[in-house]
């Protein structure tokens, strides 16, 4: 099989599997923390398996040459980050929709900029790998949602936070941009 197509092969593959493990994941954990007061623990903790730990564990053990991101966080980074929770901590007054936000803004860039996107950095061009983490992005992981806000948002989304972690060499931006995102939504 062609290199280039058993990555992006494999890139949909790991796409889609972490998108089923969250559906599992969130049914498991609504299981066994059956009360309602425990739910979003529930999907709390479905969003950190499936999302973060899952895709940190493929990176760390699996022989993926995966193009090498600054993984420090700089004084200024962690400054604007602790700024950026108390005034929203205090604006939403909500901690579990608060963490969830900040939890799928960390794992959804780990998984689609720093590990699918930089691993077909090694293939393929910007422009290409951008596009295909973008569409596995979309269209993959916000299935259940409309087809046209897909395209016309979460794609463009996905190619504006691949630019900026190209250009910054490091997802940290990116985060800070999706999660201000989620937050504006």
């Amino acid at each position: 099989m062609n290199s280039k197509f058993k990555i992006i092969v494999e890139m949909f593959v790991l796409s889609i599997s972490t998108t089923l493990l969250f559906i599992f994941n969130t049914i498991l954990f609504s299981i066994i923390l059956y009360e309602n007061e425990y739910f979003n623990l529930a999907i709390l903790l479905s969003l950190f398996v499936s999302l973060l730990v899952l895709p940190l564990f493929i990176y760390r053990n699996c022989d993926f040459e995966i193009k090498t991101f600054r993984n420090n966080i700089n004084n200024f980074f962690g400054i604007r980050l602790l700024l950026y929770i108390i005034i929203l901590t205090y604006v939403y007054q909500n901690f579990w929709l608060f963490s969830s936000m900040i939890i799928v803004a960390i794992s959804e860039e780990y998984l689609y900029r720093k590990i699918i996107f930089n691993r077909l950095l090694n293939y393929f061009n910007f422009f290409i790998s951008a596009t295909i983490s973008s569409i596995l992005f979309a269209f993959i992981l916000h299935n259940a949602e409309n087809f046209i806000v897909n395209i016309v948002l979460r794609l463009t989304l996905g190619l504006l936070f691949c630019w900026v972690t190209f250009k910054t060499k490091d997802i940290k931006d990116s985060i800070f941009l999706h999660l201000i995102y989620n937050l504006s939504i």
